[in-house]
């Protein structure tokens, strides 16, 4: 797989869900957004009543954050301000 990096608003974003160490409904439907964006599945939100999923989740994203960002968004790109749940 090829490194992903995210956008730069997503880092910043996920830095501070990772800083906050608290998983908000806000905070649980952007790390499932970025899920499904950089691991290519459709969005939905795991059962809260068990974390392994998050952490699992939360564990890959954090390969993708170790990446660094970029700047550009790439053509037609989602992003979390234009996201729909």
């Amino acid at each position: 797989m090829a490194k992903q990096k995210l956008q730069r608003q997503e880092y910043v974003k996920f830095r501070d869900v990772k800083t906050e160490r608290k998983l908000t409904v806000e905070n649980a439907e952007f790390v499932a957004f970025l899920h499904s964006k950089y691991y290519k599945h459709s969005y939905y939100l795991p059962c809260s009543c068990s974390p392994k999923t998050w952490n699992q989740w939360i564990a890959q994203l954090n390969d993708v954050y170790d990446n660094g960002y970029r700047y550009k968004l790439h053509k037609n790109e989602v992003t979390w301000e234009n996201f729909e749940v």
